[in-house]
């Protein structure tokens, strides 16, 4: 194989292909990636699958719309990305791969949505991949386009609250023992 015909698994993984992905959401241009013709997608594939880092990643459910699943829990595990096909919208699109907490059952998932793929590749680039997330959307009162972003869960943002003010407390409880151990002591 030339390098010309290398293929290229981006993953979520390889911060030099998350920066080509953020670079390609800034500019809205995708890279220079040839066109993909059958014989191709199927050595993608078998990369892929020799390159999966994980169990899960061997299992190739069916990709789903993630749009689907509006309001449903997911931790995101990781995604890939490839070049759209489409005239409007992103230059690119994600391949996620994630689970859904209602049943654990593993899912693709596959977004266009700039916002999604920008908090993605945030999240990437930060190393805050597993995350438990899920997406929301809205329409837009003067186009009629639906907006999708993704949130933590409010079930988890309030776990995560509670956690945080019992943490406090414990501080303040310790700090309040140590004052009065200092006050016996002199």
């Amino acid at each position: 194989m030339t390098d010309s015909q290398a293929i290229a698994v981006r993953r979520s993984t390889d911060i030099a292909q998350v920066e080509e992905l953020e670079q390609a959401l800034r500019t809205g241009i995708a890279p220079d990636v040839e066109k993909v013709d059958a014989e191709q997608q199927a050595r993608e594939l078998v990369e892929q699958l020799l390159s999966a880092e994980t169990d899960e990643e061997l299992e190739r459910p069916e990709a789903e719309g993630w749009s689907n699943f509006v309001g449903v829990p997911f931790e995101v595990q990781s995604f890939v990305w490839r070049p759209s096909s489409f005239e409007d919208g992103q230059p690119v699109f994600l391949v996620v791969r994630a689970i859904d907490l209602r049943d654990g059952r593993l899912r693709v998932l596959t977004t266009g949505s700039a916002q999604s793929m920008a908090q993605l590749v945030n999240r990437a680039k930060r190393g805050s991949l597993p995350a438990i997330l899920e997406l929301k959307s809205a329409t837009a009162k003067e186009s009629g386009n639906t907006v999708y972003w993704l949130a933590t869960p409010e079930a988890v943002a309030e776990q995560r609250r509670q956690e945080a003010l019992e943490e406090a407390k414990a501080a303040e409880a310790a700090a309040a023992a140590g004052e009065s151990t200092d006050a016996a002591s002199e």
